[in-house]
């Protein structure tokens, strides 16, 4: 049987999920998560959260951070603070931006403010330069976030 059909026979999906974390099984993981409908994706996600200390499994959230779905891509930036631990810059920086794309509050991504860098302050401060551009409005969030960085023409 595949892995996906044995989690979805499985009575238990989150004690099969924690064995499949701490057996450190991020193939068979990934697999399941890009398979999975939303609602259990969304079990997947947050089973990580609770037993993935060491930030193995975060390509399972690259991976997921890829929907059209508010509800996972919410759930990422703001149930944890696991992308502030263990995503690199570029990589939280996706998060922000994308978060400021699909209209979700980035103001509640955890440790947003720890994470702030120079390449994020740029890429925002560009969006936003776009957006006054095309006189579409710039979200009240990025000059909160970037305060005295914040730079329009």
């Amino acid at each position: 049987m595949s892995i996906v059909q044995d989690f979805y026979q499985s009575n238990k999906k989150e004690d099969f999920l924690r064995n499949l974390i701490l057996d450190g099984k991020v193939d068979d993981l990934l697999m399941l998560s890009m398979k999975s409908v939303a609602s259990d994706k969304i079990i997947i996600l947050e089973m990580i959260f609770k037993f993935d200390s060491e930030g193995l499994f975060k390509e399972v959230l690259l991976d997921a951070m890829r929907t059209n779905s508010s509800e996972i891509f919410s759930f990422i930036a703001h149930r944890d603070s696991y992308p502030s631990k263990f995503f690199n810059d570029e990589e939280f920086n996706q998060l922000v931006l994308k978060a400021l794309f699909m209209g979700i509050d980035i103001l509640k991504i955890k440790n947003i403010y720890n994470r702030k860098n120079p390449s994020l302050v740029y890429k925002m401060n560009d969006y936003a330069e776009e957006r006054f551009l095309a006189r579409r409005e710039i979200p009240k969030v990025i000059p909160i976030f970037l305060g005295e960085s914040y730079e329009i023409i």
